[in-house]
């Protein structure tokens, strides 16, 4: 109950900082012309210009928004309502961190008042929204943020009578030289936060490549040429015996609720208690782990295609998740996969220790024992799916092994290495059924690994490389004379 009316306070909240509670009005008409900018007339009788200033009352663009004067749409509602029935039911309340994940257009992790408040209508309304390919900002409808605040049709018009103003008779002569856009190709600190993640995936999502091997279960990822990891389905008499596991693992909800609910979303947070993280002061190192967790959903989906494999609730109806089952294949478990790059990437920079050192290290050994609490948190929140009965301990021991092994091929990457180990091979048989079934532990995956990556600087001539350089160098430990 608790948790209801603090959610409730927020969505009001929203509504009256947003000074209206018109979010609802217009529902029904969601097929407004195409292309409200642009040029276009609206029924307002504004005029719209290039890049579509003042397009009328309609949102336009691909799919048609809705139109309708007076109507205002408060992103947060607009999230939260999956089904558009003008309500926001319990169950999508209890879905409200993967719904509001979606507001975080620049992938930053945050979300910021523009990202959170609705478009203002000024002068009839602002113009459609622009498709994709728009750009940021643009593609948005509100425009990309001045630098006092946010884009709009009255700032627009009032930059267009300044220029009127001011600027008199130009004859089109260059009055000053510019300074180059980076010093590098490794340089894009010109570049806001959410381009530059754009710029990174799209430079190092080529570099990992997930195939099928032409039989139905198994599937290899590539980095760079090098096969690091084959993944083979287990049979459904595996799954059958991790059903027991899944019913103890339920007995901890009640305990790990509200975590297993702000994982469902958010799985960096956790880390930033392992050590401190910030906007401020480790930048590079969050989009350093925004960029693993990138490459991570970036091949685990395939992963989960070829191994496709049913969920615990398709074995059995007593098993009833405490959270929605996603349809997608739950062996290997992508929160696995996640949190163990995540991890290793994180101890990378923090310690220098890849995984398979810092799951050996001796309990006296400083650094060892804080990486090790990153795999440690890992194995928390990888079990949490199972308790939550959405994931059989294989699917998350699967991930584990694939989260570690992506995370030093991050590292190989960033550091240009070449010592590429051989490919690591993933299976699961069934056990005796006098023995226990099978459950994921630190123990069993530091068994699986192989050798870590050697110890190398990063590439600084690479974009990847310049980045980690600048995450490691936020957690270098200063020499201190006693």
């Amino acid at each position: 109950m608790k948790n209801i009316f603090a959610f409730t306070l927020i969505v009001v909240s929203t509504i009256v900082m947003a000074g209206s509670c018109q979010a609802f009005q217009g529902r029904g008409d969601r097929q407004g012309p195409p292309g409200g900018r642009g040029g276009e007339r609206g029924p307002g009788g504004q005029r719209g210009g290039p890049d579509g200033q003042r397009g009328g009352f309609q949102r336009g663009g691909p799919g048609g928004q809705r139109g309708g004067p007076g109507a205002m749409e408060v992103p947060i509602i607009t999230a939260l309502d999956a089904d558009k029935d003008g309500k926001i039911s319990t169950q999508e309340m209890a879905n409200a961190a993967s719904a509001l994940a979606t507001l975080d257009k620049n992938s930053d992790g945050f979300l910021d008042r523009d990202e959170i408040m609705p478009a203002r209508r000024e002068r009839g309304g602002r113009g459609g929204r622009g498709g994709p390919g728009q750009g940021q900002g643009q593609g948005q409808g509100q425009g990309i943020p001045h630098a006092g605040g946010p884009g709009g049709g009255m700032l627009s018009s009032s930059l267009i009578s300044t220029f009127d103003g001011i600027v008199g008779y130009w004859d089109g002569m260059a009055l000053r030289n510019p300074p180059p856009l980076g010093t590098t190709d490794a340089d894009a600190s010109y570049l806001s936060a959410g381009v530059r993640s754009r710029l990174l995936d799209s430079m190092l999502f080529p570099e990992f490549v997930v195939e099928g091997d032409g039989t139905e279960g198994h599937t290899t990822l590539r980095v760079r040429g090098n096969r690091i990891v084959k993944i083979n389905r287990p049979s459904r008499a595996v799954f059958k015996q991790q059903l027991p596991m899944v019913r103890a693992y339920s007995d901890l909800r009640n305990d790990r609720f509200n975590e297993i609910l702000i994982q469902t979303n958010d799985l960096l947070s956790f880390y930033g208690a392992l050590g401190y993280l910030s906007a401020n002061r480790h930048s590079n190192t969050l989009a350093t782990m925004y960029t693993t967790q990138r490459v991570a959903v970036h091949v685990e989906m395939p992963i989960k295609h070829f191994c496709r494999s049913a969920r615990p609730i398709d074995f059995a109806a007593h098993i009833q998740p405490m959270i929605q089952t996603p349809d997608h294949s739950s062996y290997p478990s992508g929160h696995a996969t996640e949190v163990f790059a995540a991890s290793t990437v994180f101890a990378r920079l923090m310690t220098g220790l890849g995984p398979l050192a810092a799951l050996s290290a001796p309990p006296d050994d400083e650094k060892g024992r804080l990486a090790g609490m990153a795999f440690r948190l890992a194995l928390r929140i990888a079990t949490n799916r199972s308790v939550a009965g959405v994931h059989f301990p294989v699917d998350s021991a699967a991930g584990a092994v694939a989260g570690c092994l992506l995370g030093e091929a991050m590292y190989r990457v960033a550091t240009g290495a070449t010592d590429w180990t051989p490919m690591t091979e993933v299976t699961f048989d069934t056990v005796p059924e006098s023995d226990p079934p099978f459950d994921l532990s630190l123990g069993w995956l530091r068994d699986q690994l192989p050798a870590d990556a050697a110890t190398a600087q990063p590439d600084e001539t690479t974009l990847f490389g310049n980045l980690w350089k600048k995450s490691a160098d936020e957690w270098a430990e200063p020499e201190i004379t006693p």
